[in-house]
């Protein structure tokens, strides 16, 4: 499992990323995840376990030269991307099907309130950390809400009204489970 996945990401301003620590703490974009699921037409697992091995070695005969460390960044990310296509455990976390229908329809059909179970799902499966982007909302555009009739904002009252009883539902419905 990644140890840190951002969800609904309206904008890379509105997450946190590895920065000076480096690439190898940047999140994992959950969006539109399935395609990291699917092998390219022609590919088997075989054959990606084979490359992969053949790209480990291919690495280690470079990281002597890497005094930046993006080396091991690459290790790991490599080693989280063959985990995840190789591995059933983020496939199985992600695929929301898998629920109960009456745990579903908890949720609710917003956006939100989805990703909020998408990330339930997530740390139980052992990730450690998800962020859900929560600024992309159709009624406000952001949870930035200060000042009175600011256009797309809308104010206090006019940018907050729509988006806390959505929030509150996702809240909820998170602390029963």
């Amino acid at each position: 499992m990644p140890p840190y996945v951002v969800l609904n990401m309206k904008s890379k301003s509105h997450v946190a990323w590895g920065g000076y620590l480096g690439k190898q703490f940047d999140p994992l974009v959950g969006s539109n995840v399935d395609r990291l699921f699917r092998l390219p037409s022609g590919f088997s697992m075989d054959r990606v376990r084979q490359r992969r091995t053949l790209s480990q070695q291919m690495d280690a005969l470079r990281s002597d030269l890497d005094a930046g460390g993006q080396m091991s960044a690459l290790d790991r990310f490599g080693q989280q991307t063959f985990d995840i296509v190789a591995g059933g455990r983020a496939q199985s976390a992600f695929d929301l099907s898998k629920e109960p229908v009456t745990i579903v329809d908890r949720y609710d059909t917003h956006d939100w309130c989805r990703q909020a179970f998408l990330a339930r799902r997530l740390v139980a499966a052992g990730g450690s950390f998800v962020t859900i982007d929560l600024s992309n909302h159709s009624a406000s555009g952001t949870w930035d809400t200060h000042g009175d009739n600011i256009l797309p904002y809308g104010g206090i009252w006019n940018g907050l009204r729509p988006l806390l009883p959505v929030f509150w539902n996702g809240l909820d419905t998170l602390s029963v489970f």
